[in-house]
């Protein structure tokens, strides 16, 4: 074993009472229990169980054993203790992490892996495509496909834009970026196609079409589309208040310059139309939006939702190691 040497480490990593001591690649000394260790994997548990120091070499020594560490950095191998040990969690910073994560992967700590995927789920919404970059060149899958998923978010411009400040420009990242906007792409030009189904249409609602009042029926028109895909009549023909085709029609001409995911929100904005240009004066129009404009766009939005689903991110498959050293 080596001398024990180097700097010693913040606590909880400097207990007199360790049974042995970690010294990393710039010098610093962690001096940890085997027991802790021992429980969060089985790659130290199989290490601590190897044969020990003899007696006699113990009683001529007043410390621990030393163990090298010459691939960690005293950062990493704190963070990878704290994630061991039973006290609060380290501050996740993406830069690092896949140092991080290299060190789990070797020394088969579990907890390593399922901290990381749990921070980044976590900024995905924030930071979408650091967050895609990262689960990219790690191979986390299902990270990478929250977070393209996220990225509809912003404008493809942007995507651009950002790809240079994470240098989503070299080898895996490259590629990676490529599926990225191929998605995109596939996600926008399903938009029109979905915005034209009309089959969450009940014409029967007051909303759309009030047959008590003459004022109301005054104001319902009829529009014939060949993209309007309405099971009721053939050719396709809809009937409806003015005001709902107003706020169709905006939606799809504006579809095309906001992020994909921006036109589920601007479906939200139905019972704002209703109330400007509407017939909020009438009384059945009115009780009958209250509760059947949530519903109706409850039912858009998951219509759209669920056609998004239904393109799929194309994922490559890498050792995470390669990923790091293309970098």
């Amino acid at each position: 074993m080596a001398a024990a040497s180097g700097i010693l480490a913040n606590k909880p990593f400097d207990d007199p009472e360790a049974d042995v001591i970690f010294l990393t690649n710039d010098n610093i000394s962690f001096r940890v229990f085997k027991r802790i260790l021992s429980c969060a994997s089985p790659f130290f548990r199989t290490m601590f169980s190897l044969p020990q120091p003899s007696t006699q070499d113990m009683l001529h020594s007043s410390s621990p054993s030393v163990v090298p560490v010459p691939d960690l950095d005293g950062a990493t191998l704190d963070r990878l203790l704290r994630i061991c040990y039973p006290i609060p969690k380290p501050m996740f910073n993406i830069d690092g992490a896949d140092r991080l994560l290299e060190a789990g992967r070797k020394y088969d700590i579990e907890l390593v892996m399922v901290y990381c995927k749990e921070e980044l789920r976590r900024m995905v919404d924030t930071d979408p495509l650091r967050v895609y970059s990262f689960a990219c060149l790690q191979d986390l899958e299902d990270e990478a496909r929250m977070a393209a998923k996220a990225a509809l978010r912003l404008d493809f411009d942007d995507i651009f834009k950002q790809a240079a400040l994470f240098d989503l420009i070299a080898g895996h990242a490259a590629q990676a970026l490529g599926h990225l906007l191929q998605y995109y792409r596939q996600c926008s030009r399903l938009i029109p196609r979905v915005l034209n189904m009309m089959r969450q249409l009940d014409v029967s609602q007051e909303f759309f079409w009030c047959k008590t009042c003459m004022g109301c029926m005054e104001a319902v028109v009829e529009r014939t589309n060949e993209d309007l895909d309405n099971p009721y009549t053939d050719p396709p023909i809809l009937f409806a208040h003015a005001w709902w085709f107003t706020y169709m029609d905006d939606i799809k001409s504006r579809a095309p310059s906001i992020p994909v995911a921006s036109v589920v929100d601007l479906v939200g904005t139905m019972i704002d139309v209703f109330k400007a240009k509407g017939p909020f004066e009438c009384p059945m129009c009115r009780d009958e939006a209250s509760t059947d404009i949530p519903k109706f766009v409850a039912e858009f939005q998951s219509d759209i939702e669920t056609e998004l689903s239904k393109i799929e991110l194309q994922f490559d498959h890498h050792p995470p190691s390669l990923a790091l050293r293309s970098q």
